[in-house]
């Protein structure tokens, strides 16, 4: 719909402004008008016009010469038309491309001088025989004009799925019709009892509210980012609604009370996730909680007249849709191909153009797996003809971006794992409302950190839901104190598990430097097969040939994909489409593998495939160190291999053991483990995995002193006092606690600006000073416990950082003196601050000889004034004198002696880099003194 306002006035005119509400800043953004529309300069007389084609919600503010607001004007798009209009000319369809939502109807109608019909066609292919579109007539399924053509008609027909449609005229023009999924308005209500609420991005949410003169603060819906989970590559709420892209400006209470009485909001939520929602200021009400699934994504790719595809790669996921166009007036036949190009010969085009047609081609694609697409197209360009040629449209398709939901409800509790994807997501919806955020927790933890786990969760807004994006593969456990609240036990952690598998993992190769390991695959007709390096090494090509094909393999037709950018840790792919047995082969090694790949039929007469092995005894939630599990496959010849990790021993690199029926597995780690397992049998496709609940394996109590040790060295605390003393002395003292804690410490050290000075303080004197800071200069100090040679594997105790800075002068006025060194023990570099411009030049002496002077020219905020090739074992004594402006007082610095040469004071120094010369004492400040 098209939306006009027109005014007229007889004082200094208004102009328009279209703005949008922003949920993540909770502001007004303006939405840029054409060139064209002349109604943003302030008129006595304008208008404004504005269609509105997508749903959701405008302000119109008009606004005054001065940016007052006159008035605001709400449009709000919450409907489409559910009837479209396709007439039919003598020669031409008006129009011939046309977009509607599924469930919407058509009218086709016809009124000329010639004879028209109305039949539906194949869309994609055409009649082998005569190769004239392919007419569908089925009652009931297809639209068609069921009469003899005539000069005047009109059909409607309701168009119930999605789709591409195409239809053909009496005088064989054709027309397209592109059915998309229907836009879903979902209604929440403000002051509903529900919290939480599913919908997929094709959806758009509508909060409603009443107004309510009794409500303390008008509402104003903004999204609780600390809360929410959206995609880690989609850059939070602010990437996801492009914060970047427009500038928002904080909402006035004018609006928000406008705002307010709307009772409306509309918005769409265009990429997947966990939004919570807040409707108050207030802290104590409850987020509303919408889960947000992933609809079905389009993707586009187009070729040229060279058989050229732009994009050559794409990565999409299970039921996305990829459609194909021509960026040229050529349009060919689309078919299916090897990875070099190659036409497969059992396949036939999946499309082929057609006359007066559009000529759109979609695929969804229903498999996993990587598939390879090209045209007829013969290439004509001699330059590049050898590359354009054997480089097909590569589709990679990943599985659907999964929702794993756990329902936590009252003395109801499932700690089964949850076997995901890389970019699935879980969520954990509660019963009750929660306020904690979850607590990732380490497989190698000890029952006692275990136990104390709740005690970093973060308290945030009351809310039902809590969620996490698979990001990355492993295993991974969480805690929170609403799974232990919601079945009352107190004494132990419940945990969830989330088991993050790699894609493409059942069937797998993983190549090292000599060897594809395992040898032998056994696999089903369509599965795909991955290959893994051990190492990443470049340019490593994988070759997959048939036994019935002794063509020699090109080696320059090899593309090198990158796959491993796109899909995470994979280097090679191969969907296998035709049974048979396939030879691998590298270019790296001579040793070759081999794939044998079973059509459904072979599979279930022959019992090709192997039952998944079994875990025999019951997994409690804890285990003792060196627990014996066994494993049993009911088929008595397969090889069983197992992980306790919750990878996938698939991919069968160290962490992958082999079953030993004899021996059974034991359980000799402490910590958090996963029993995974699946079974391998020759000339049999091997099982699916079997993955076990988690069970928490208890300490050797040989180690548990140490563990003991451990977390005593764990709860000892440093803090640091500090004082200055006139001009560049400090004076520090280290109170550690518990007390007893000294027992475990070997030695300390001083951090001067984070570098660790060389001279060890010892645990027994925890007074000591430190002199010889620069002027001007700032500083931050903070002192390291290291423990005992008998405590392992703990980190060193931190203190707490005080921050002071010197003053430029000494008692008297005169400039501070302090040295620098660096590697280069025959340099000394003195160094002072300048201490005002009341002076008009520094004199510096060296054994009171004038050695340098530096004047007004020259000044700087700091000095350094290096000194080479200091003798050894010689006495040095260094002072500057600083000249007053029209006097003759000269104020004297601090007098430096020291003997060369000197040691540097850090432990660590780096090359070419100057560094404090500190000296630190054992040294107790005076009792005036005040320590901080």
């Amino acid at each position: 719909d098209t939306v006009d306002i027109e005014w007229i006035t007889s004082g200094p005119g208004y102009r328009m402004e279209e703005k949008k509400y922003c949920p993540v800043s909770g502001g007004l953004y303006t939405v840029s008008q054409t060139s064209d529309n002349v109604s943003h300069r302030v008129s006595s007389k304008g208008k404004f016009s504005k269609t509105f084609t997508d749903f959701g919600m405008s302000f119109l503010f008009r606004l005054t010469d001065t940016n007052q607001i006159h008035d605001i004007t709400v449009c709000i798009v919450n409907k489409t038309y559910k009837m479209k209009h396709i007439e039919i000319k003598d020669d031409k369809i008006q129009p011939n491309i046309i977009w509607l939502d599924e469930n919407d109807w058509i009218r086709f109608s016809w009124n000329g001088r010639h004879k028209q019909t109305v039949v539906q066609i194949e869309p994609f292919t055409i009649s082998e025989n005569k190769q004239q579109s392919i007419e569908l007539r089925t009652i009931g399924e297809n639209f068609f004009w069921p009469n003899d053509p005539s000069r005047s008609g009109c059909i409607y027909h309701q168009f119930m799925k999605t789709g591409i449609y195409c239809f053909k005229t009496g005088d064989q023009q054709i027309g397209t019709i592109i059915v998309k999924p229907r836009n879903t308005i979902r209604s929440i209500p403000i002051d509903g009892d529900k919290l939480t609420y599913k919908m997929n991005t094709n959806d758009l949410v509508q909060f409603d509210w009443k107004m309510n003169d009794s409500q303390q603060e008008p509402i104003l819906i903004t999204i609780e980012s600390n809360s929410s989970v959206v995609p880690d590559a989609a850059g939070g709420p602010t990437g996801v609604f492009e914060c970047a892209l427009h500038k928002c400006i904080k909402v006035e209470p004018l609006f928000r009370q406008h705002f307010y009485t709307c009772e409306t909001y509309i918005l769409h939520i265009p990429q997947h996730g966990l939004y919570n929602f807040a409707y108050s200021d207030n802290q104590d009400s409850s987020l509303l909680s919408i889960i947000v699934e992933n609809d079905v994504d389009s993707h586009r790719v187009a070729y040229n007249d060279q058989n050229v595809f732009q994009p050559d790669l794409l990565i999409i996921n299970r039921l996305d849709q990829v459609w194909f166009d021509s960026s040229s007036k050529t349009v060919a036949n689309i078919y299916r191909t090897d990875e070099f190009g190659k036409r497969l010969e059992s396949e036939k085009p999946l499309f082929q153009p057609q006359l007066n047609s559009i000529n759109y081609y979609m695929k969804e694609f229903q498999q996993l797996g990587i598939y390879y697409f090209s045209t007829d197209i013969n290439n004509t360009d001699t330059n590049n003809k050898k590359q354009n040629s054997i480089r097909p449209l590569t589709v990679v398709v990943l599985p659907e971006i999964r929702f794993h939901y756990k329902s936590i409800t009252k003395d109801d509790f499932d700690n089964e794992p949850i076997i995901t994807n890389i970019n699935d997501f879980v969520v954990w919806q509660f019963e009750q409302t929660i306020s904690r955020s979850l607590i990732q927790v380490n497989s190698d933890e000890t029952l006692q950190e275990l136990l104390s786990c709740h005690e970093r969760a973060v308290t945030g807004r009351n809310r039902q839901c809590l969620a996490v994006e698979c990001i990355v593969q492993g295993t991974f456990y969480f805690a929170n104190p609403e799974f232990e609240r919601v079945s009352g036990l107190e004494e132990t952690r419940l945990l969830s598990t989330i088991v993050i598998d790699p894609l493409f993992c059942q069937n797998c190769f993983i190549t090292t430097s000599h060897q594809f390991v395992p040898n032998i695959l056994h696999i089903a007709q369509n599965d795909t097969v991955s290959w893994i390096l051990n190492r990443n090494e470049r340019n490593h090509r994988i070759y997959v040939q048939s036994n019935n094909n002794e063509e020699e393999i090109d080696n320059d037709k090899f593309i090198d994909k990158n796959l491993s950018e796109y899909v995470s840790g994979v280097h090679y792919l191969h969907t296998f489409k035709e049974p048979g047995e396939y030879i691998i082969r590298s270019n790296r090694f001579q040793s070759t593998a081999t794939v044998c790949v079973y059509s459904e039929n072979i599979i279930r007469n022959q019992r090709k495939q192997l039952q998944e092995p079994r875990i025999v005894e019951d997994i409690e939630p804890t285990s003792e160190f060196g627990s014996q599990i066994h494993l049993f496959c009911p088929d008595r010849n397969a090889i069983i291999f197992y992980t306790l990790d919750g990878l996938p021993p698939t991919r069968h690199y160290d962490n992958v053991l082999k079953y030993d029926p004899n021996e059974g597995l034991r359980l000799l780690e402490q910590g958090l483990h996963i029993i995974r397992a699946y079974a391998v049998e020759d000339e049999k496709i091997s099982s699916s995995i079997v993955t076990s609940s988690p069970t928490f394996v208890l300490e050797n109590k040989e180690v548990a002193a140490m563990n003991e040790l451990r977390a005593l060295w764990n709860n000892c605390t440093m803090k640091l006092s500090v004082s200055l003393e006139h001009p560049n002395k400090m004076y520090g003292n280290i109170k550690i606690e518990p007390a007893n804690s000294i027992d475990f410490i070997d030695h300390i050290e001083l951090h001067i600006n984070d570098v660790a000075q060389k001279v060890n303080l010892a645990p027994t004197d925890l007074n000591f000073s430190a002199k010889g800071f620069a002027a001007g200069e700032q500083y931050e100090v903070h002192v390291v416990a290291y423990p005992k040679d008998n405590i392992t594997d703990v980190e060193p105790i931190l203190s707490n950082k005080r921050a002071f800075e010197i003053q430029r002068e000494v008692p008297g006025g005169g400039p501070l003196l302090s040295l620098a060194l660096s590697s280069d023990q025959s340099t000394i570099l003195l160094v002072w601050a300048h201490i005002g411009d009341h002076v008009s030049e520094y004199i510096v002496y060296v054994d009171n000889i004038e050695t340098k002077i530096i004047t007004e020219r020259d000044f700087n905020d700091f000095y350094g004034i290096q000194f080479h090739g200091a003798q050894q074992r010689k006495k040095y004594s260094f002072h500057v004198d600083a000249k007053i402006k029209n006097t003759n007082e000269i104020r004297k610095s601090n007098i430096i002696n020291v003997t060369a040469p000197l040691d540097l004071s850090v432990k660590k120094p780096i090359l070419d880099q100057y560094f404090p010369y500190i000296i630190i004492n054992d040294e107790q400040a005076s009792s005036s003194m005040h320590l901080e």
